[in-house]
């Protein structure tokens, strides 16, 4: 996601190049610009005018209707995706967004019923217990919320699923800052030791790719669809995850390092003699949701979360939204902008791209103008389709995709946070707890009132509490 510029009214955003739509609008407007100019240069204007002479409206020469029809066609077609990408765009946002806000409060909701119904006089083998048990739930809802954003982004690779490192700058917003990313990385990896020879030959592939914030020469004609870019783009932004991985959770997730998967070349449903069975990377979400509700389930075995049954019901209701949410942006993930609209709008363009320079050759006789009015109407209409193209997937093609791994980061650092945070006494409270020690040292005799006697509730109020007295009332 690339953060647009408020400055001198956005002019630094129009002429930033990378992430933008207008280079891969430019080729087919150059095209259409030099198509005009052959025209003028083999068909004289008055032939050329004669083409539409049948459309003469007020005398005021040939008019190309029919095209103007067309032209309003293709407009409405390039309206109708754009909406539309937009909406999906959006959609995907803001259900990523209450997944992540369904996460947290399951987080708030687990550790405070089982912190709050701890008996006063627990014992340290229970206090353990609890801690044990907040930890452990931190870490696995970290997991389940990095696992859904990794099969958002199509990412399979567990390496990518890096310990989460609160101290170091979180993952970049803009992906212009991806060189800075880059540079850390390739000295990080320098000191990894890599297996063998094809993963060191396909890293050195993904890092040919060079994230570095900057347009390409290939940006004028693709958008950034390819899977060695995707690979490559993944990897140099991990998701982090509260506690890394253990190496029993990498083969429960399917790691391609068990060394038996790979003997018995397996996929995935087979059953390895360990007992764990090979998921597809597209289960791993599943998996990990299940592990939370097992989590959960020996807490409440071990006397923990000792609520009544239906306030926690409550707690499975909100996993149960916060997976449906994932759901609905795996829908969006999964089920690309449909085919034929796609394929017609393409078409509809193509054609016009086609007619236009033979409209603006008859319009206009100055022939440099004549090239630049069909080399801005036709960037300006890829450009919308461009632009359209790019939103209709936003968790895989960078540099406008969601930033996923600042999204975990942030998630990551609100659950510590809750799992780290007691609620301070307030005022109010330290001082009622002082006048409740001090009416336990007061003697029975001199208690003439509920509270304290003769007068000493005004000095309560003031000199323990800090509330002032109005002088003529007596009232705070």
């Amino acid at each position: 996601m690339i953060i647009p510029n408020k400055n001198f009214w956005g002019l630094a955003d129009v002429f930033r190049i990378y992430g933008s739509a207008w280079p891969r609008s430019f080729i087919m407007a150059l095209f259409g610009a030099l198509l005009t100019l052959l025209i003028d240069l083999t068909a004289d204007h008055g032939t050329a005018r004669r083409w539409f002479s049948g459309f003469i409206v007020g005398g005021r020469g040939p008019t190309p209707l029919p095209f103007q029809l067309f032209a309003f066609i293709v407009g409405f077609g390039l309206v109708f995706r754009s909406t539309f990408a937009y909406r999906r765009y959006w959609e995907a946002r803001t259900m990523l967004q209450s997944m992540t806000a369904l996460f947290t409060e399951m987080v708030v909701q687990t550790i405070n019923f089982d912190l709050g119904t701890l008996p006063k006089d627990a014992t340290a083998d229970q206090l353990q217990k609890a801690h044990d048990f907040g930890e452990l739930f931190i870490h696995l809802m970290s997991l389940l919320h990095a696992a859904a954003l990794a099969n958002l982004r199509l990412d399979w690779d567990l390496r990518n699923l890096q310990a989460h490192d609160g101290v170091a700058d979180p993952p970049p917003m803009d992906a212009s800052e991806l060189r800075r990313i880059e540079s850390k990385r390739r000295y990080k990896e320098s000191q990894e030791k890599i297996q063998s020879r094809r993963a060191l030959k396909l890293r050195k592939t993904y890092r040919a790719h060079h994230f570095k914030g900057k347009f390409k020469v290939r940006d004028f004609f693709l958008l950034r669809a390819k899977t060695s870019i995707r690979l490559a783009y993944n990897e140099l932004m991990p998701i982090g995850v509260v506690g890394g991985l253990s190496e029993e959770e990498r083969r429960a997730l399917g790691s391609e390092r068990d060394e038996e998967a790979k003997q018995l070349n397996v996929t995935k449903g087979t059953r390895l003699t360990t007992g764990y069975i090979v998921p597809g990377a597209g289960e791993r979400t599943s998996i990990v949701a299940n592990w939370v509700n097992q989590a959960i389930l020996e807490r409440r075995r071990e006397g923990g979360l000792a609520v009544p049954p239906p306030i926690m019901t409550r707690v499975y209701g909100v996993l149960s939204g916060g997976f449906l949410a994932f759901e609905q942006c795996r829908k969006i993930a999964d089920t690309p902008f449909p085919f034929p609209v796609s394929q017609l709008v393409s078409g509809v363009l193509l054609m016009f791209a086609l007619g236009l320079p033979f409209v603006v050759a008859a319009s206009i006789k100055t022939t440099w103008l004549a090239c630049l009015i069909t080399f801005i109407s036709t960037w300006t209409h890829y450009g919308l389709n461009e632009l359209a193209r790019d939103l209709e997937d936003p968790f895989l093609y960078d540099p406008n995709d969601l930033p996923l791994a600042r999204i975990q980061y942030n998630f990551n650092e609100r659950i510590l946070a809750i799992a780290r945070t007691k609620r301070p006494n307030s005022k109010l409270e330290l001082g009622v707890a002082r006048v409740r020690s001090l009416v336990r040292d007061q003697p029975a005799a001199q208690s003439i009132d509920p509270v304290l006697g003769g007068g000493a509730t005004e000095t309560i109020l003031e000199e323990v509490l800090g509330i002032e007295l109005s002088p003529a009332s007596n009232e705070p």
